[in-house]
């Protein structure tokens, strides 16, 4: 039968015999159960305690029918008492005899649970030393649960300081907005737990893992840089899985000198976990060190999507011959992550925000950027569209505004989540218009996209889009204004 075991995790060294083994002439003596004098052999002991303290151990064993792990329990139990100075009641002795915390040895290593003479029936060496062996082995099981229920008992601490360290970054920005304590809401622990509930489930990991793009990026990275990575510290934030940090070790790295993480959400943004970067960043990595990765970009263009747009919203216009309207208010408000093709794209594509990891700071995140679009043929414009770019550098270099995705730098890997690249999980980020723009080609759309963290859950994000059509017949072109919400 196959072992659940890989070889680096098991060493069968680990549990021979032969570790038992006691060496000759190591012979310890035992001490009195009820006071400090010492024995050679646990009759002697046993005659001390029966003539000066008045406890008969074998004639109590046989009263009592002790069995071998009885006899062990009795044996802690009085060291125990003796050792608090309490009161030993032997009323409550059979609760005390049935009970594994009196497994644990009261005294450590002490040789008197490890004498024959509290064996049943010895009959044997053979047996004498299978029951040690047996004895060493209940031992060790039990400390191990201990452990266990230590580790257990510190995990749950390090949860609650995680959870509580997380949302810290948020306290300036949360102190700025509102009166009200993000700690002092009633739904504080519903969004703590929503953090880790969002990450708790198989699929989000596996679907992450699943996207090649984002996955081999990293890994290409980690692997063609090997020089950088061999026996430097790293931090991987936000690991998941732990695949970037694996990917790293297997480059040579041994824990910080590099920062990694996988911070990326959708339009950017989302989920807010650039901010734990930073913290990252400006709290551990050394001078000189390096984020991967390096430097995002955030990019906006307008689309024409009848199909997507129909099926969005004019759906509820008749259901089944249904006049449901009312069920497109919330949908007019929110922002859509969907897949879209590259035709859809109707006008050219501007950069709204640059983020370089090595400088950029969290007061910078919420933003507000002016935006000109120019429409390439003639049609409708149902939507505008983000995305962002993605680069992975071996230094703190930031990468200018005129270097577009498509321009190979020597040493420098990087990826698009946009409509013209492969498909990733993150998609793109739709922000669908109340109001569609007829346009014909070389229409200009001028506008704001205001974008920051959401007060009630810093995770999400709030819009505002400002735009307004250039129509040279207009002096002064109306402007419409439509907020969006990205949950």
């Amino acid at each position: 039968m196959d072992s659940e075991y890989s070889e680096s995790e098991y060493d069968p060294n680990d549990e021979r015999w032969d570790d038992w083994e006691e060496e000759e002439g190591d012979q310890q003596d035992i001490k009195c159960l009820f006071c400090d004098e010492l024995f050679p052999l646990a009759n002697n002991l046993f005659g001390h305690t029966s003539r000066h303290h008045g406890f008969d151990f074998q004639k109590t064993r046989t009263e009592l029918k002790l069995d071998f792990y009885q006899c062990i329990r009795l044996i802690n139990y009085i060291r125990q008492q003796v050792l608090e100075k309490s009161e030993i009641t032997i009323p409550n002795i059979r609760e005390i005899l049935n009970d594994d915390v009196y497994l644990k040895p009261t005294l450590e290593e002490d040789p008197l649970l490890y004498d024959q003479s509290i064996d049943v029936d010895p009959t044997t060496p053979l047996e004498h030393e299978l029951l040690k062996k047996l004895r060493l082995s209940e031992e060790r099981l039990f400390n191990t649960e201990v452990r266990l229920k230590t580790i257990e008992s510190q995990f749950d601490e390090y949860r609650s300081m995680v959870k509580e360290s997380f949302f810290e970054v948020y306290s300036d920005l949360v102190s700025e907005r509102s009166t009200k304590s993000l700690k002092g809401s009633s739904c504080y622990e519903d969004r703590t737990n929503y953090y880790f509930n969002s990450y708790a489930k198989n699929d989000i990991h596996e679907e992450m893992l699943k996207d090649r793009i984002r996955t081999e990026s990293y890994r290409d990275f980690i692997y063609e840089n090997k020089d950088i990575f061999k026996n430097k510290i790293v931090l991987d934030v936000g690991c998941g899985t732990g695949i970037l940090s694996m990917f790293a070790a297997k480059a040579g790295a041994s824990k910080v000198d590099i920062i990694i993480s996988e911070w990326m959400g959708y339009f950017l943004f989302f989920e807010a976990m650039l901010d734990s970067v930073i913290a990252a960043r400006d709290k551990w990595l050394a001078p000189g060190g390096i984020l991967a990765p390096s430097h995002c970009r955030l990019l906006l263009t307008a689309i024409e999507d009848e199909e997507l747009f129909n099926d969005t919203f004019n759906f509820w216009n008749d259901v089944y011959g249904f006049k449901m309207t009312a069920m497109k208010s919330p949908i007019k408000t929110s922002v859509i992550v969907e897949y879209v093709k590259s035709q859809a794209i109707i006008t050219n594509v501007v950069p709204v925000k640059d983020v370089p990891l090595h400088t950029i700071h969290k007061v910078q995140l919420d933003f507000t950027s002016p935006f000109t679009l120019v429409s390439t043929r003639n049609g409708y414009i149902h939507g505008f569209l983000g995305y962002f770019d993605t680069w992975f550098t071996r230094d703190d270099r930031e990468i200018p505004s005129s270097q577009n995705i498509d321009d190979k730098i020597e040493g420098v890997l990087s990826f698009t989540t946009g409509p013209q690249g492969e498909v990733t999980h993150w998609r793109q980020t739709i922000f669908f218009l109340e109001h569609s723009i007829k346009v014909e080609q070389g229409t200009i759309i001028n506008g704001t996209i205001d974008c920051k963290k959401s007060i009630e859950n810093p995770r999400d994000l709030d819009f505002e889009i400002r735009y307004q059509v250039v129509n040279q017949k207009e002096e002064d072109p109306k402007q419409r204004i439509q907020k969006f919400y990205l949950r």
